[in-house]
């Protein structure tokens, strides 16, 4: 029995037609409803039998009438059971039966004809009518990948376009042995997905309430356990709660999760992952663009949209999700790799004034010792905040980029998506007919910095050389090796269109969740302008006035009142005929497009485009930050489990703002930030303007001697960090949870170890320190052995799970740990002020771990490319062909054998420099020489070995270095130990 106040009496809680708002009540069977403001209550009692909710079951037997009708589906006329619940989801007088059904001659293609069975002629708005007909699509793509649609009968829909850079429609591949079985019942119509082997759901909409109307579609599932991630990009925990969650890019800035409607951020992303009680997973992915609100109960799942259709397409895994999710990102695309340079450290904020304040910024870096490669600048280099202008007073663009290469730095600008009115590149995108029109075929106007906007329309065949026109003539003026998109949800400053606009003389104040500024330098008069929301018309109950699109509509999602909240009319009229609320979701996207065709255009083939507004498919385009957070201990927590989601939906190269966006960050924080953000794939410390600064060197010597050993360490693995994205090819995660390695340990899905540690590919393991005023931290270690990077020590001996206890100082690197069986090549760092100034020589760590046969193991890769910053050859010898070594270590008796070699027989590698071995895992050994033999090219050479030791590793020197050449197979004698009986060093512990 469910009894739920939503799913009860829905028209008459719901229904905005009547002006009400319901509060509801539960108790003891009893509903209570409230009409606010005049205490009126309706009081719906029970009986207790008639409250037995006996929702039908599909069970496939020939007794109840089950028969097959292709491979792995079957069908039942009619349910013998009871369909009825309590206040459920299913009326008697309302549901699709099935009237007929056809199968392909192939067997894999099932579609359903469903007709409407109930007395409702329209959907709570006349303008809504229910849609009689409408068709069930079962598609069975390959043996663990199946596709189920629910389209109008008679009349086209909206639906996502497969288009290059979304995902396109999934190749139909040769049926073996599915894993699913697919079940669907005619009267009343429902469907399960089941999983074959486990007879576990998968996908049910059994006794679920469905509406499918012109304006507003409804399906349901229930779920066979809740252990959910996913939906939609969200600042927030990992693991969803029962709770309501939106998913529409919108500009939320300093907006965390709390489970209510609304707080969605910047990506399109309906994606979820499910695991199961057998500890299997799958995911689900519903190609949708339409503002979504999705309503997780403890038993199910509800999908609520306004537009387009339901498109599910499903892949069931096994008790591995990183290979699972591996399968979803290359049916999503494969995303790409980023260059080289933008793995390095990177500074920017909302408030650098001039060229002279950016130079200040990067002398200071240098002469604190600190690390940097990127400067950024925000709105203040345009004349007026304008797109395509610049302030030729402030930033002069030959002194900016005489700057930037007097430095050795990259730069990075940003550009909004709102081209201002009065502007050349406005004058020109009109002449060019590429802005986006209102219902009227007008051209749309918004309010975004500059004031009166106009936004490009990605549909139009002329917007992307328009936009790459305007990209060129700004890049002959002022040179720039990457681009920052933002404010492209799109975000604008009025509710839907405001043409009459005028900006006032006086600024307002900031958002109220910026605090204010305690920086000299930001006081000036050099203030920003900032464009005020325009004040909203209010009725005589002071409520804001509705759009005439929004009254058509029986639901308005996100929890909002009015659906152009924040955002350009979603009525705006495309060039290819459809609204602005069929591609909201997708202008990030389809701007990342166009900015990467540009790219591509000018011969650069590893582009490196930031976006704000994103959504599925992105990833094979672009990359992303987490947007504009918060500077609290709150905000650090939550970046680890919204960087997971990132990863799981398919651009693991991402970050958050390091030290917080908005609000005054402190010492404290930003010293534990950097312990973090060091490792975050995508590194870059930013600011708002009313915040006080937050560079590295200017929060004192607790922060800057935090920052100069977590950025050492960053610097010492990026060469291993790029080697995980050209080795994953384009699928997989790169920043993930700890269970994604460890799926059968139950720990590992307890929120505080789950939201709180995080692994770097399979080989290491940070427990960083994310609560203020304390550096305790309590690490959990899954079952292998684990050593600590920095020194070896064995933290767990593989025999079964462990808890540390670690302390952690402020201005210490973060806690990392070697997994066991792994090598992990690193560089010297602490000389290193650019990534350019990182040579190819290594040292290479190596983590042994006992194999069957009594001998020890590890194994890792390296990526070798000839010319690791031309991006081009990258592309050629590394994204399409294989620029890996593979490194491979042994010890057997006394003897240790190495052999770096290339991958495949046409790899494309370049020499490397081979410095030193750290050996951890061994006993203790006596320091002295000894030689190496290394045979290269069928030749044996000797290299003199100095081998010392250290209280928890073996450290092998060589001298000269070893160079891999074309591959190389090396052993040295240990001094002859016996390693026959090996015990362990003493654990270490803090």
């Amino acid at each position: 029995f469910f009894f739920q106040a939503e799913d009860g009496i829905r028209d008459a809680q719901e229904s905005r037609g009547l002006g009400d708002v319901y509060k509801r009540q539960e108790y003891m069977g009893i509903l209570l409803i409230q009409r606010r403001g005049k205490m009126r209550y309706t009081v719906i009692c029970f009986l207790f039998l008639a409250m037995w909710s006996i929702a039908y079951s599909i069970n496939c037997s020939k007794k109840e009438g089950c028969k097959k009708v292709a491979r792995n589906v079957f069908v039942f006329k009619k349910s013998t059971k009871t369909v009825f619940r309590v206040f459920g989801s299913w009326d008697r007088k309302n549901y699709y039966k099935g009237i007929n059904y056809s199968v392909d001659s192939e067997g894999r293609n099932v579609s359903i004809e469903c007709q409407y069975a109930g007395h409702k002629i329209y959907y709570r708005r006349r303008s809504s009518p229910i849609i009689s007909n409408i068709r069930f699509e079962i598609i069975l793509l390959s043996n663990n990948n199946l596709r189920v649609r629910v389209v109008d009968s008679n009349k086209t829909r909206w639906e996502v376009p497969n288009v290059y850079p979304l995902p396109e429609t999934p190749k139909i591949k040769k049926l073996s042995d599915p894993i699913y079985t697919v079940i669907f019942c005619m009267e009343p119509f429902a469907l399960k997905i089941i999983r074959k082997s486990t007879n576990e759901t998968i996908f049910d909409t059994t006794g679920q309430r469905m509406v499918y109307s012109e304006k507003y579609i409804q399906m349901s599932t229930l779920l066979a356990s809740f252990d959910l991630y996913g939906l939609g990009e969200r600042a927030f925990q990992f693991r969803l709660v029962p709770g309501n969650y939106s998913i529409f890019p919108a500009d939320h800035p300093n907006t965390m999760e709390d489970g209510s409607f609304g707080h969605n951020l910047y990506g399109q992303y309906p994606i979820y992952l499910s695991r199961e009680k057998s500890g299997n997973f799958h995911t689900a992915f519903l190609k949708t663009s339409s503002p979504l609100d999705v309503i997780v109960h403890q038993k199910r799942l509800e999908f609520r949209a306004v537009t387009g259709i339901f498109d599910f397409h499903f892949i069931l895994g096994q008790k591995d999700p990183e290979m699972l999710v591996r399968k979803l990102h290359k049916s999503l695309g494969r995303w790409i790799v980023p260059p080289f340079w933008s793995f390095g450290y990177h500074q920017s904020r909302w408030g650098y004034r001039n060229v002279s304040v950016l130079e200040e910024v990067a002398v200071n870096h240098s002469r604190a010792g600190l690390p940097l490669d990127v400067l950024w600048t925000d709105i203040d280099y345009m004349q007026k905040k304008r797109d395509f202008t610049i302030d030729q007073k402030q930033f002069p663009p030959f002194n900016l980029s005489s700057m930037i290469k007097r430095h050795r730095l990259r730069y990075v600008p940003i550009l909004d998506a709102g081209i201002a009115v009065g502007t050349a590149a406005c004058a020109e995108g009109l002449s060019r007919d590429v802005f986006i029109k209102n219902s009227t075929g007008e051209v749309l106007t918004a309010i975004v910095w500059p004031g009166l906007t106009h936004f490009v329309d990605w549909t139009h065949p002329n917007a992307t050389k328009y936009w790459s026109d305007m990209l060129t003539a700004l890049h002959m003026i002022l040179p720039f090796d990457g681009l920052w998109i933002d404010m492209n949800e799109p975000s604008s400053f009025c509710d839907g269109e405001c043409p009459d606009w005028k900006p006032p003389r006086k600024h307002r104040k900031h958002k109220k969740n910026h605090t204010k500024n305690h920086s000299k330098k930001n006081k000036s008069k050099n203030k920003p302008e900032h464009c005020p929301a325009v004040p909203k018309k209010e009725n005589e109950d002071n409520k804001k006035e509705e759009s005439q699109f929004s009254k058509e509509m029986p639901y308005v999602p996100l929890g909002l009142e009015e659906i152009n909240t924040k955002t350009i009319s979603l009525d705006a009229v495309h060039y290819d005929g459809w609204r602005e609320l069929e591609w909201h979701s997708l202008f990030g996207l389809m701007q990342t497009a166009a900015t990467h065709s540009y790219f591509q255009t000018a011969g650069n083939r590893q582009p490196f485009i930031l976006s704000r507004s994103t959504a599925f498919g992105t990833g094979r385009i672009g990359f992303h930050w987490t947007g504009d957070n918060g500077s609290s201990f709150k905000w650090l927590r939550v970046s680890i489990p919204h960087l997971f989601s990132l990863n799981f939906f398919g651009i693991p190269f991402v970050g958050a703002d390091i030290c917080g966006f908005i609000g005054d960050t402190d010492p404290q924080l930003c010293a534990r930030w950097i312990q973090i953000g060091a490792l975050y794939p995508f590194a870059r410390n930013h600011n708002d303007w009313y915040a006080i600064s937050q560079e590295l060197y200017a929060l004192g010597d607790t922060v800057l001697e935090a920052s100069r050993a977590n950025l050492r360490l960053r610097y010492s693995l990026l060469k291993h960090y790029y080697t995980l994205f050209l080795k994953g090819r384009g699928t997989g995660t790169i920043f993930r949870p700890v269970f994604f390695s460890f799926p059968d340990d139950e720990i590992l899905y307890v929120d505080s170890v789950l939201n709180e540690q995080f692994m770097i590919g399979e080989e290491l393991m940070a427990t960083p320190a994310v609560y203020r005023n304390t550096s305790l931290v309590i690490a959990y270690f899954p079952e292998d052995r684990w050593y600590s990077f920095y020194d070896g020590s064995v933290w767990n001996n593989g025999a079964r799970s462990r808890l540390k206890r670690l302390s952690v100082p402020l201005e210490a690197k973060v806690p990392l740990f070697l997994r066991g069986g792994y090598i992990i090549p690193k560089q010297s760092a602490s000389k290193v002020r650019r990534i350019d100034d990182l040579n190819d020589c290594f040292k290479l760590v190596v983590a042994l771990k006992p194999n069957n046969d009594k001998t020890l193991g590890a194994q890792g890769v390296l990526a070798a490319p000839a010319d690791i910053f031309d991006e081009n050859l990258v592309t050629n010898d590394c994204v399409e062909g294989d620029c890996l070594l593979s490194i491979v270590a042994k010890v057997s008796g006394d003897n240790l054998t190495l052999k770096v070699v290339g991958r495949t027989v046409n790899s494309h590698i370049s020499p490397i420099q081979i410095i030193s071995l750290r050996l951890y895992g061994l006993p203790k050994l006596p320091s002295g020489a000894g030689d190496a033999l290394v045979e290269r090219d069928g030749k044996q050479e000797k290299f003199k070995t100095m081998i010392t030791r250290f209280p928890h590793y073996v450290k092998l020197r060589f001298e000269p270095p070893i160079s891999t050449c074309s591959g190389i197979s090396m052993n040295v004698t240990l001094n002859s130990v016996s390693y026959t009986h090996l015990t362990l060093p003493t654990i270490y512990s803090v």
